[in-house]
């Protein structure tokens, strides 16, 4: 098959690319380095041409909800659009569980996603959302955000958390197959990230010292359980434990 994959530099496309690569799909690595960009519509049109599915994995990190909204929102047309005009049988679009619940309204990201969302469903092209819970690598990037010296600030987010090699795994799977509109996936157990960030602060010996915090705008939601998906949802390991191990192998002290 040929597959589109949309941000393909990133941590996600990455992983995608490869294993797509490794299953001897031919794939086409779509980023602004290779000259197409989602947000302007530039080069959709030619890495569209011929391609049996696209996956749209691009990203644009943001606290405000307009500019989510706006930046998202805008790359989800142009690529709905493009794939119109070149017929794909198949757009899957990467987004995040709960991403549209009213509770979450005070993450300005995830409105974008919602966004995201919107369109791509109100759109012709045959699809599929995949929602995925966050990857147990998003604690590094909830550590680096406020940080002071050796001490990380890392928001209370309850969290059904997965790998990023296995969230790749069902995007891959996925888009070989038809349009099913959603596919859901979390990892097998119920963490708060801020737990998760202080056990890799352990692990990699780095010294520094989590101190949980609220979300602004959304800490009682997060505290509370909104990340989590439904009790049916299809669940995929490794366990954070097995990551960590793999990740961040111990050492010698």
């Amino acid at each position: 098959m040929r597959i589109v994959v949309l941000g393909a530099s990133g941590t996600m496309g990455k992983l995608i690319t490869k294993r797509l690569a490794d299953q001897e799909h031919d794939v086409v690595a779509a980023m602004r380095a290779n000259g197409v960009d989602s947000s302007t519509g530039v080069g959709l049109d030619e890495a569209f041409a011929g391609a049996d599915a696209v996956i749209d994995c691009t990203n644009y990190m943001t606290m405000s909800a307009r500019k989510a909204i706006e930046v998202l929102g805008r790359m989800s047309t142009n690529v709905v659009a493009a794939a119109k005009r070149a017929d794909v049988p198949h757009l899957v679009l990467l987004s995040i569980v709960n991403a549209a619940a009213p509770e979450l309204r005070g993450m300005g990201y995830y409105q974008g996603k919602a966004a995201q969302e919107r369109i791509v469903a109100a759109g012709s092209v045959p699809y599929t959302i995949v929602h995925t819970t966050q990857w147990y690598e998003l604690v590094r990037s909830l550590m680096s955000q406020v940080r002071v010296g050796k001490v990380a600030f890392v928001p209370h987010m309850l969290s059904a958390p997965m790998a990023a090699e296995s969230a790749a795994e069902v995007l891959c799977e996925v888009s070989a197959g038809p349009a099913q509109r959603l596919r859901e996936v979390a990892g097998p157990d119920l963490y708060d990230l801020s737990d998760l960030a202080q056990a890799v602060a352990n692990q990699d010996r780095s010294g520094v010292r989590v101190v949980p915090i609220p979300y602004p705008g959304a800490s009682r939601a997060l505290s509370g359980g909104a990340l989590l998906p439904g009790p049916d949802v299809e669940r995929r390991g490794p366990t954070f434990e097995a990551w960590l191990t793999t990740s961040y192998p111990p050492t010698a002290p």
